[in-house]
């Protein structure tokens, strides 16, 4: 059995699964609860113990947020919650305790390697991952390789494109990032201002585009303009990368039944003239499973 480990801004979520990529059991515990206890390792080992169970664990994979070392098997760095994963050396401590290899990758080449292992990436040559999260993550897989660059975070930070010079500061130090716009936090950000009431609800960003749904005119004009910033961002990233595909993730794409055609028109129409017309717009298949996917078969794991 193949352990997958995903470590998000919110959430972390276990998965156990089979060589043939069935997922068999999947849980989810919040990272806050994880990262206040005293001894982040002992937390961890905990909620993997009661996990696990009597499982034989053959291999592994991590997705994390953030700046990836695979090689060392730790996160370097990152925005957020994130900083406390610095300098574990956490692909050796699940080895120590399962006597298996195991693998780390940013969570968004996770995502994008699930979707082209098992989802609809395999219909691709060549694809974008963006995922629309608590902030937004970018992955771009070339003939089965994910790309990294120079370095080994290469191609994760389409988040942090600029597409407004007199936009906010992102935690990044960047001005005008795209998940300042098109992000979970982002959408938090924009209602806090435009919206506050709407932050009292369990869920802002579902009521949001449900008022949007319901016709609500103060959520239109916000929802507009968030349509047009994610048409920007991926416009710019199609124009930088030439995919065949943008396969789009996450939480918001909860909602992509009021938006996604329309998203598909603004940016065949905005989009360098070939690159416009043949990148097709995609919704991701695997929803929370792509990240455990992507994670369990790695390619180091298949070496």
């Amino acid at each position: 059995m193949r352990l997958a480990m995903d470590i998000g801004g919110t959430n972390l979520k276990l998965g156990l699964i089979n060589d043939q990529g069935t997922v068999e059991k999947h849980e989810m515990y919040r990272m806050e609860d994880i990262l206040s206890h005293s001894n982040f390792i002992e937390a961890l080992k905990l909620c993997l113990n009661k996990f696990v169970g009597q499982n034989k664990i053959t291999c592994g994979g991590v997705s994390s947020k953030g700046f990836i070392d695979s090689a060392n098997g730790e996160v370097i760095d990152d925005v957020g919650l994130g900083k406390e994963l610095r300098g574990f050396s956490i692909c050796q401590i699940l080895t120590n305790i399962y006597n298996a290899p195991f693998s780390i990758e940013n969570d968004a080449k996770c995502y994008a390697w699930g979707e082209y292992k098992f989802g609809i990436g395999k219909k691709y040559k060549t694809f974008c991952c963006i995922t629309l999260g608590t902030g937004i993550g970018c992955a771009y897989v070339d003939s089965g390789n994910l790309f990294s660059g120079g370095y080994p975070w290469g191609g994760v930070l389409g988040g942090h494109i600029s597409i407004d010079r007199n936009g906010p500061t992102c935690d990044c130090g960047n001005i005008g990032c795209f998940e300042m716009y098109c992000s979970k936090n982002g959408i938090l950000r924009i209602l806090g201002e435009s919206m506050p009431s709407m932050l009292a609800s369990n869920d802002p960003v579902i009521s949001f585009f449900n008022s949007v749904r319901n016709g609500n005119i103060n959520s239109k004009e916000i929802f507009n303009d968030f349509l047009c910033n994610l048409a920007t961002g991926l416009v710019t990233i199609i124009n930088l990368y030439s995919p065949n595909a943008i396969i789009l993730g996450g939480g918001i794409m909860n909602s992509y039944d009021i938006f996604l055609n329309e998203l598909k028109e603004i940016v065949s129409e905005r989009a360098f003239i070939v690159s416009g017309v043949e990148c097709s717009i995609e919704k991701a298949t695997l929803g929370n499973y792509a990240p455990l996917l992507g994670a369990a078969f790695l390619p180091k794991m298949e070496k």
